[in-house]
């Protein structure tokens, strides 16, 4: 309740950030997770990917010119964040649903997230796993290899990637 009552509050403020809003559903969603509330999370998860990011995607290159000007950032900054906040939706999804309709969500939004950022290592794992989960092994397959080959200066994500591709390739139970 105290949360809830907290992020009511916290829109009631007039707040500049561009990032605010994805900010707020980010950190609802994880809110919920840990409190092991699987269908909170699920319902912010719906909301982010349903409405939210539908609203944004449409502006967003706007919204990072404004962002860039008002808080003295780089360009591409805002569009950066809302490619990881895809992301994470979408790993999300993978992590707390079962359903086949979720996982073609959590699809949508790493394939978005690519758009956003093309060729980011974890965005190509989503999008891997996504496949993986909706039985398309050969684009699992085709997609953690591009992860692979985009991780090699990062030793332990390129190591988990390879490991998951074993997985994948063995046909595994995964996530």
């Amino acid at each position: 309740d105290e949360f809830k009552q907290a992020i009511a509050k916290s829109k009631r403020i007039d707040h500049h950030s561009p990032k605010y809003p994805l900010s707020i559903s980010a950190f609802s969603a994880q809110f919920y997770t840990r409190m092991q509330d699987t269908v909170a999370a699920l319902r912010e998860l719906h909301y982010y990917s349903d409405t939210l990011l539908p609203t944004i995607l449409p502006v967003a290159t706007s919204l990072d010119s404004l962002e860039a000007t008002q808080h003295q950032t780089s360009k591409g900054n805002y569009l950066a964040y809302l490619a990881h906040i895809t992301n994470v939706t979408a790993d999300k999804y993978l992590r707390y649903s079962k359903r086949n309709s979720d996982f073609q969500k959590a699809l949508s939004l790493s394939q978005q997230s690519l758009k956003l950022k093309p060729n980011e290592p974890e965005y190509l794992n989503t999008s891997a796993r996504s496949y993986y989960l909706l039985m398309n092994k050969a684009q699992a397959i085709k997609f953690q290899q591009q992860a692979i080959e985009y991780s090699k200066d990062n030793k332990s994500l390129h190591e988990k990637l390879v490991s998951q591709l074993a997985d994948m390739e063995a046909g595994k139970e995964m996530i």
